[in-house]
């Protein structure tokens, strides 16, 4: 159950589709909305000002259009847009941070984390990258399943933003050295060899673990875990993807896992990041 949803707005189109996605949440939770907004201060004081006052009036009508039914409250601040969404997040503390995809920038993107990517990081709640224009329910969610603690917490992150979906594991599996190998092996001879390890933690996965109802069977596809999520995603019609913050190798707050950056770059539908609970 999501009770405080807290949305964000550079007020492009990026971000009235995490609105949008973020009051249709709400709504179907019965969860309160808070819109935040933080216009850049490193401009002028007069220009900020009437920046964050046009930003009140367009925002004001916009939620309006959007809030029916739903209990919103709308912030504007002038800041710095990484600092201050933080610090709304560690006063809130929201069940669920809402963020629109990031400007594609094209060779710098190579070269340093987007905004999004650095509030995933450092943020300590479940952040979704709102990429998917459809507004529907979520009726099938893909989870990135590396049996991890963060991978527990992705499927009961599931289960409570989209408690009627289908909630299918996938295992991305590389094979290593494969065109060798498959001078001697045929490949599917390949993938099952290689599949017996992940097999086998997934087993006790879920022996280990408490797990929602509406968990499939984990599909083990050979691949890279982005490509090979966002093709699962496709597949499915699904319009969510969850995925740990980090893999199973090293769990430090101030780390984002490769899998979660390159799906933030270039998310294929919505993409819920998510950590183990600490608290």
């Amino acid at each position: 159950m999501l009770n405080t949803i807290l949305a964000t707005t550079d007020m492009s189109h990026r971000g009235d589709v995490a609105l949008r996605r973020g009051f249709a949440l709400a709504r179907a939770h019965g969860a309160r909305l808070i819109v935040l907004s933080v216009i850049d201060d490193a401009l002028p004081l007069t220009i900020v000002q009437d920046l964050v006052s046009d930003a009140k009036a367009t925002l004001t009508r916009f939620c309006e259009t959007l809030g029916d039914g739903v209990t919103w409250e709308l912030r504007v601040l002038p800041g710095d847009p990484t600092g201050d969404i933080l610090a709304e997040v560690s006063k809130e503390d929201p069940d669920l941070l809402v963020l629109g995809t990031h400007r594609e920038r094209g060779f710098l993107d190579l070269l340093r984390e987007t905004t999004a990517q650095r509030i995933t990081r450092l943020a300590h709640v479940p952040v979704l990258v709102a990429a998917d224009r459809d507004e529907r329910m979520y009726e099938t969610v893909i989870l990135g399943a590396d049996f991890s603690p963060n991978g527990t917490a992705g499927a009961h992150m599931a289960a409570h933003i989209a408690p009627s979906a289908r909630i299918v594991p996938v295992h991305a599996l590389l094979v290593p050295y494969k065109g060798m190998l498959a001078q001697t092996s045929s490949a599917d001879e390949l993938l099952q060899s290689f599949s017996l390890e992940p097999k086998q933690d997934d087993a006790a996965w879920r022996a280990g673990n408490y797990l929602p109802d509406a968990l499939e069977p984990t599909e083990i596809v050979e691949g890279s875990a982005a490509t090979v999520l966002a093709e699962v995603a496709r597949r499915e019609d699904a319009h969510l993807i969850i995925v740990g913050a980090h893999g199973r190798v090293g769990s430090h707050r101030a780390i984002l896992g490769s899998v979660a950056s390159e799906l933030m770059r270039s998310p294929p539908c919505d993409v819920l990041v998510v950590r183990r609970p600490t608290k």
